[in-house]
């Protein structure tokens, strides 16, 4: 009989986390609320131990329902695992992130770590007990309907531009700079009705243009918007492959990562799409 390995299907109900190297005792869930400040603290933080799943070698889960989770609320949570640099005998215990994580807040780290760590995971509690995608303010990813396919350009008609995540700008003769756009920014290359956030300053974003659908572009390839936090190497750096980077969700006037949604526009032939962080 086969066995159930949907990691993906699995973690709308329980934390779950597979890991390759035998513990020498269960992992635990480290999970606690945020309170924003300045610095942001984290509060009621409790550690659940969480069991193997039986018939599958190496994987751990506990469901949300036996976590005492109030109903719609935000969590930032991790795992302590052995540390698999540790030798085998006794390894220490470290906390990590969740390597399934879709949203990641580099703001706060776990209780009581020193020195290099790793950032929370995010998650929503749902009133059903399920647990929700969502960001640290509690929002959640809007995708906007399919296209129809017969209604897209067809392939020989299909003009691609490749876009950076990190973007080189120059301000002066050989003064190069380089900063991290937000997905606002991208929105507004596409949408008439989106001015620009960390490059606002650049007029091919004012409001009132959509500088790629002029140039007749009519498909957009983000270079990976994984989040990629320790080195900016044009998205290339992975640290949190399901995560959408923190920053490209960050626009200078808010206090926290967010979602950006923007939808078809009816005079450009724009791309339509949601970025969510």
């Amino acid at each position: 009989m086969p066995i159930t390995t949907d990691l993906l299907t699995r973690r709308e109900t329980d934390f779950v986390l597979w890991t390759p190297r035998p513990q020498a005792s269960p992992p635990r869930l480290v999970i606690g609320r945020l309170v924003p400040g300045n610095p942001p603290a984290l509060v009621d933080v409790r550690r659940i131990g969480l069991a193997p799943s039986p018939g599958c070698a190496g994987l751990y889960e506990v469901t949300a329902a036996a976590c005492g989770l109030a109903d719609n609320t935000v969590y930032h949570y991790w795992f302590e695992v052995d540390d698999s640099r540790a030798p085998a005998g006794a390894p220490s215990r470290i906390t990590v992130t969740d390597p399934f994580a879709t949203a990641v807040d580099w703001r706060i780290m776990p209780p009581g770590s020193v020195g290099a760590s790793q950032p929370a995971a995010v998650i929503r509690s749902g009133a059903d007990g399920r647990l929700l995608v969502s960001d640290p303010a509690g929002e959640g990813p809007v995708f906007a309907a399919a296209d129809d396919p017969a209604a897209l350009p067809a392939n020989n008609r299909l003009v691609i531009y490749e876009l950076p995540t990190a973007w080189a700008l120059s301000r002066a003769a050989n003064e190069p700079e380089r900063a991290v756009a937000t997905f606002l920014d991208v929105a507004a290359l596409v949408d008439e009705r989106i001015g620009g956030a960390n490059f606002a300053d650049l007029s091919l974003l004012d409001q009132g243009q959509a500088y790629l659908a002029d140039l007749g572009i009519n498909a957009l390839e983000l270079l990976p918007a994984a989040d990629s936090f320790y080195k900016r190497e044009w998205g290339y750096d992975t640290s949190h492959y399901l995560a959408p980077d923190s920053e490209l969700g960050y626009p200078r006037a808010i206090c926290h990562p967010r979602p950006i949604v923007i939808s078809r526009v009816s005079s450009k032939p724009a791309i339509a799409g949601a970025f969510a962080s």
